[in-house]
């Protein structure tokens, strides 16, 4: 290198450092054009999460809803009542709505939507005490599924999020460990 050094007229000497300079810009350019690429792609995952995380709050709330309307329909013995079947409707209508925007998503969804439309209907065709108490057993296996579901979703959420901050802090460390590393040797070849 010495030799070199003797050798190269200062114009060269500068001509060489530019090219250094430009080759470390255009990888550092790179390098952080895939790392924003990468963080794109984990904060849109985390929205959908979020958004996936919400339609399951509001499947759950509309099924504890539901069966807790069919309790209350068996406790108070009112099983043949046209009231509490209007009542029951408004599940049927939005909470099938929301199970089946989540088929999409994971088609276990439809096993479980198809089971409460069963029963909904067997209880329409016949509001007996038998029909009640099988609807309400089916929206406590859908309640219990979806915690489920949403539990597994907080986790993997959170996993996530711990992911992509490292992958931040990662990238954090890389460009300030390469812009040191260029400096250093652009300093040595002065």
């Amino acid at each position: 290198m010495n030799v070199l050094r003797r050798r190269l007229s200062l114009q060269a000497k500068g001509l060489l450092l530019t090219l250094a300079l430009f080759a470390y810009l255009t990888g550092s350019v790179v390098y952080l054009a895939s790392e924003r690429a990468k963080g794109y792609a984990a904060l849109t995952e985390l929205a959908q999460s979020a958004g996936l995380e919400k339609t399951l709050a509001l499947v759950d709330q509309a099924i504890h809803g539901a069966r807790q309307r069919v309790l209350d329909a068996l406790a108070d013995d009112r099983s043949t009542s046209p009231d509490e079947l209007a009542v029951s409707t408004l599940f049927s209508e939005s909470g099938q709505e929301l199970l089946r925007s989540l088929e999409e998503v994971d088609p276990a969804y439809i096993l479980m939507s198809r089971g409460i439309a069963r029963r909904y209907q067997a209880l329409r065709e016949a509001p007996s005490r038998g029909n009640w108490q099988d609807l309400g057993r089916a929206l406590a296996r859908a309640g219990e599924e979806v915690e489920i579901r949403r539990r597994e979703l907080i986790e993997r959420r959170s996993v996530q999020t711990a992911e992509n901050r490292r992958q931040y802090d990662d990238a954090t460390t890389a460009s300030v460990l390469l812009a040191l590393h260029a400096l250093r040797r652009e300093a040595q070849a002065l």
